[in-house]
């Protein structure tokens, strides 16, 4: 036991998370650990629910995963990958995010989750030549905290010339205001 609290100190340490957020987050190891060992997996599993949710939402916002996508994907994780960011003039350019570290709003029946995004295409020379600010919203309300979360982002590039193009994309957490940026490189044929 006394090996496993060390072990938990240095990766929370590893993680970035304050000296301040160890002791819960650790006593919530240790409580899962008792419950297992004493039978109750239903126990453990919640404090390690706990646990994992202190770290999440003292950490900053990020994102897991962005990948340039064939089609709005069907689930979290469910997504065909294009095999190169080349676009054909109006073509649909669709981006799979997956956010994490965001915080939850508590409602009346459970969880909220939702995001603000914010765009700016950015030419290969580093010029803004089109930015707009919530030009999507997405979210999600549940019972339980939710840490599987994702969207599909459309961009149309309609009218741009060809050339190389960053799509810059700005995710605000509702809950938190923390904020992630995603740059996301495309070509226009």
């Amino acid at each position: 036991m006394k090996g496993s609290r060390a072990a938990l100190a240095v990766l929370i340490g590893l993680a970035g998370c304050s000296a301040a957020l160890a002791g819960p987050v650790t006593d919530d190891a240790i409580r899962a650990e008792q419950l297992q060992a004493a039978g109750d997996a239903a126990g453990a599993d919640s404090a390690l629910a706990d646990a994992h949710a202190k770290l999440w939402e003292a950490g900053p916002l990020y994102v897991r995963r962005a990948a340039l996508v064939k089609a709005p994907a069907a689930s979290f994780g469910n997504f065909e990958a294009r095999a190169d960011n080349r676009f054909a003039p109006g073509e649909a350019i669709r981006l799979y995010i997956e956010p994490a570290g965001y915080g939850f709003t508590k409602t009346a029946t459970g969880y909220s989750v939702s995001f603000q995004v914010d765009a700016e295409i950015v030419s290969d020379n580093g010029t803004t030549i089109w930015g707009r600010r919530d030009i999507h919203r997405f979210g999600a309300d549940s019972t339980t905290r939710v840490f599987e979360f994702f969207d599909t982002l459309a961009f149309d590039l309609q009218g741009l010339p060809p050339g190389d193009y960053d799509i810059r994309t700005t995710l605000t957490d509702s809950a938190t205001q923390k904020t992630v940026t995603i740059d996301t490189p495309v070509h226009i044929e």
